[in-house]
């Protein structure tokens, strides 16, 4: 409570949006009620608002226009860094930043792999939103390509490999870690399956050696395997 009452005031945002598990927490860091939106379910009192109440009716939402920035170097989001050396701090990203972000993805030689053919991408997502990555490599990327993100909570090694057969998932972007505690389990029990049924699989950073991956450093943003 202490952390998120500080990002509270840090950014002031208008609105927060929270499941309602975490409704205990919001009141410990004094969130006012009128600010909050609910994502599973409608509360009906306290000015708290539900996602569903937001929705426009399908019609309505296929006619909006996208909305355009008068200015590119507007801030788009606040994401709360880490905290490692203090309380977080608020770190600005812009419209323009988000642009250059996805086209440094694009751009990367075979983080879309040609065999794909076109094929609808289908990407599979376990990393927070409130980071840059999860926010702008999975769910801008998916977005702007239109394509399909399955989240999966909460993450463990066989729920991944079970999610990426089960979807078809041809794009993994995610760390490291995760693949590295994929493969060992998986394999220690002599299983077939594998995240490496995924098209493309990249992470955020060098991965070590092994059956995810090749014996080579590769870009952050390029595929690995």
């Amino acid at each position: 409570p202490k952390e998120l009452k500080h990002v509270y005031k840090l950014v002031r945002p208008k609105k927060v949006i929270v499941h309602s598990t975490h409704l205990n927490r919001a009141a410990r860091a004094n969130l006012q009620t009128f600010n909050v939106i609910l994502t599973n379910t409608k509360l009906g009192r306290g000015g708290v608002l539900s996602i569903d109440e937001l929705l426009a009716p399908e019609a309505e939402a296929r006619a909006a226009k996208p909305y355009v920035p008068e200015d590119l170097n507007t801030t788009a989001y606040l994401p709360a860094s880490s905290g490692t050396t203090g309380l977080p701090k608020a770190v600005q990203i812009s419209h323009r930043n988000l642009v250059a972000m996805l086209a440094m993805n694009f751009n990367t030689p075979g983080f879309i792999p040609e065999s794909l053919g076109g094929e609808q991408l289908r990407m599979l997502s376990f990393l927070p939103f409130f980071h840059a990555y999860g926010l702008v490599g999975q769910l801008h990327l998916i977005l702007r390509q239109r394509g399909q993100l399955f989240i999966l909570r909460p993450f463990t090694p066989q729920s991944l490999c079970a999610a990426v057969q089960q979807h078809g998932i041809n794009l993994l972007n995610c760390v490291p870690p995760a693949l590295t505690n994929t493969e060992r389990p998986v394999r220690s029990r002599g299983r077939s399956t594998s995240a490496s049924a995924a098209v493309t699989i990249s992470s955020g950073s060098d991965m070590r050696p092994g059956p995810l991956s090749p014996p080579v450093s590769a870009p952050s943003a390029g595929p690995t395997t």
